[in-house]
């Protein structure tokens, strides 16, 4: 019965998420590759590899990029396949676009489509993790729907990016070490860090867990491996591309981090400004994440999620709260953003047995039908 019950969260997480793909990919005239959101500033289509559509006077957006690692990931010229990689840091996000690339067998054609296949298996995988973790807590396991049914990641889908790929190693992480499989876990950490760079900060948050317990749990080397070895990976990963890709200065990330609030303060000034449409959303996706928030915090104390998730949700939103405004831009960025938070938040509340936080999974799934219902109507459908 259990088992039955894992595999209609990873049904249901695939069929929602195909009838929202197959949604878009009717209202976007049947082509895959609008997916991509290659902009014509960094791309000519007489000059593609593929055929693929480009948006005239647009700077597109990163999926243009990982498709063009996706194309071969091996070659570091400035401007291969019609294609300018003009944000040399995004090579650090290898683990989304090496994966398609192996998968496609090198034949172009199909990448467009694998970007999207990897990232809606990916989402299948969250809902089966989210089921191991509510068995490891004796917890409803239907609630697992909870996971691949967060409105970030209808963002992400819509514009082939990395953030799925990485939440689902970051929970396959956590599941494995949570079952005593060490190994596994750091490898699917590792994969996660170099996947996006954010999941760093569940590293981050568990090696202060490793190092506070390293006595009381007698010295358990296992513990700092798992935090350690990821982090290491990485920074041999970044030198690495630093003397073979382009300069310090090309490979560090825009000026993203910032004065705690600065990034989040100038949005919601701006926010009056905004078209209706715009506006309507912004508050539903802002309140539903206040309300998220007070409700992850006031579940703490009485959580039996592990403390370093607790640990690791605290540098999350510390995290975000410190984004500039550089990210809090617009939905498609803060709320790719505010995905670590929103799934590490999910770990801490379904480990509490309060009644109230009922109302919040409800809200949960009302928020990702909005957002939806006004991606297929008004916003992710055209250019």
């Amino acid at each position: 019965m259990k088992f039955k019950t894992t595999k209609s969260i990873v049904l249901a997480t695939f069929l929602a998420y195909s009838i929202f793909i197959g949604t878009l990919f009717v209202k976007r005239n049947f082509d895959v590759t609008k997916f991509i959101n290659i902009g014509s500033r960094f791309a000519k289509a007489d000059k593609l590899s593929y055929p693929a559509y480009v948006i005239p006077n647009s700077d597109g957006y990163d999926g243009q990029f990982y498709y063009r690692l996706a194309l071969n990931p091996f070659d570091n010229q400035a401007t291969s396949f019609g294609i300018s990689l003009h944000c040399p840091f995004i090579v650090r996000r290898i683990v989304y676009p090496l994966t398609v690339y192996f998968l496609s067998l090198t034949n172009a054609s199909v990448v467009p489509y694998l970007m999207i296949i990897v990232n809606l298996a990916s989402l299948m995988l969250i809902g089966y993790y989210g089921s191991l973790y509510l068995k490891f807590l004796h917890k409803n396991v239907l609630l697992a729907l909870l996971f691949p049914l967060s409105a970030g990641f209808l963002f992400v889908i819509s514009r082939d990016l990395t953030e799925i790929m990485a939440m689902m190693f970051l929970m396959g992480a956590i599941v494995n070490y949570l079952y005593k499989k060490d190994i596994l876990a750091t490898f699917f950490l590792t994969l996660a860090v170099l996947t996006n760079e954010t999941t760093l900060i569940f590293a981050l948050g568990f090696l202060i867990y490793a190092i506070v317990t390293y006595k009381r749990d007698k010295h358990n080397f296992s513990s700092l491996a798992f935090s350690l070895i990821p982090i290491l990976s990485y920074l041999i990963w970044y030198v690495f591309l630093v003397g073979n890709v382009g300069g310090v200065t090309n490979i560090v990330a825009q000026n993203n981090i910032g004065t705690v609030f600065s990034g989040i303060s100038q949005f919601l000034q701006k926010i009056p400004s905004r078209p209706y449409i715009l506006k309507r959303t912004y508050l539903v996706e802002l309140g539903y994440a206040l309300v998220f928030v007070v409700a992850t915090f006031y579940s703490l104390r009485s959580s039996k999620s592990p403390t370093f998730i607790k640990i690791s949700w605290f540098l999350s939103l510390i995290f975000v709260l410190s984004l500039t405004s550089s990210v809090w831009v617009d939905d498609f960025a803060f709320m790719r953003s505010l995905l670590e938070l929103n799934i590490l938040g999910l770990m801490v509340l379904l480990g509490s047995n309060k009644k109230i936080f009922n109302s919040i999974y409800a809200v949960h799934m009302l928020v990702w039908g909005y957002i939806f219902f006004d991606a297929v109507r008004h916003r992710f459908s055209f250019f």
